[in-house]
């Protein structure tokens, strides 16, 4: 009726399978029937596209799989909103720059200025060291044993299976080799624990890593992300106070892209994917009104 009234002589319409294709030829005998004048064109869809269908996807989203390979950002971010009542925000930015006391902040500044939705967060890095010391799933015992096979039991075995925190991280920092490794090892299972820290959060959730650039994870967060910056004096001073030395503070600040590097690689995913913002927040020695104003940016729209 509709298509008649607006003047179509056309529809399309796609098919996955001999199911989808026998449906639609019954609903094209029975338009043909009503003598409209108007004819359905049918297009199939590529073989490896062939399982997917709505009911699929927004079952996977109620159960917080991974749609990334189903949807584009803009349908995934969507269907968080919707289905999960979820909006995710990326965190990154150089080390020293202050992302987690950001985050914080945000945190914090809900209640001080009000927004409808309650605001979590997410820590990738918390979630990578719980993995290497403390999680006993078969999961991440095996993501432990294969660092441990490829990097060396010397170099990273604490006891019982574990590994030793600060080795793993001075070896991440010191050779990029094995800061490959790792990445290649630990992404599934930590993506894997991130996708149950999910489970049950409502509103706004901060997803915070260091290395969304670098290992290509800015989809998690549909390319939203909030890049904090500062000034390398600053972020010097404040890696001392962590109890850095000089040389393993340069170490960091080498193997770590800059925060203008980290931008062009997630702007690149935001042109290739069409979807996605960077807000850029300068921590060196922000005021209140700053923070206030980047609240509101994100938040509450002003």
């Amino acid at each position: 009726m509709i298509a008649k009234l607006n003047g179509i002589k056309t529809i399309i319409r796609s098919v996955r399978n001999s199911i989808d294709f026998n449906y639609e030829q019954i609903m094209n005998d029975i338009n043909f029937s009503q003598k409209q004048g108007i004819d359905t064109v049918l297009f199939f869809s590529k073989q490896t596209l062939s399982h997917i269908s709505s009911t699929a996807v927004k079952e996977l989203q109620k159960n917080y799989g991974s749609i990334i390979e189903y949807v584009p950002l803009n349908v995934k971010e969507a269907l968080e909103r919707k289905i999960s009542e979820q909006y995710l925000l990326g965190v990154t930015g150089e080390i020293g720059a202050g992302k987690s006391f950001v985050s914080k902040k945000l945190m914090e500044m809900q209640f001080r200025y009000g927004d409808e939705d309650p605001i979590s967060n997410i820590d990738m890095d918390d979630i990578g060291r719980k993995i290497l010391t403390e999680y006993t799933e078969p999961l991440f015992v095996e993501a432990r044993e294969k660092l441990i096979r490829k990097i060396g039991k010397r170099s990273l075995q604490e006891e019982c299976g574990k590994i030793d925190l600060q080795k793993m991280t001075n070896l991440m920092f010191l050779d990029a080799g094995v800061l490959s490794i790792f990445n290649e090892i630990m992404t599934e299972p930590i993506l894997f624990e991130f996708r149950r820290r999910l489970q049950g959060l409502k509103g706004i959730i901060l997803v915070n890593s260091a290395l969304f650039a670098e290992a290509g994870l800015s989809y998690l967060t549909n390319n939203n992300i909030l890049m904090v910056t500062a000034d390398k004096k600053e972020r010097i001073k404040r890696l001392k106070k962590r109890g850095y030395n000089s040389a393993g503070i340069e170490a960091r600040l080498n193997v770590q892209l800059t925060w203008e590097a980290k931008y062009n690689r997630i702007h690149k995913e935001i042109e290739n994917t069409q979807h996605g913002e960077i807000t850029i927040f300068d921590n060196t020695a922000p005021s209140p009104k700053e923070f206030k104003n980047l609240f509101n940016s994100l938040f509450v729209g002003e």
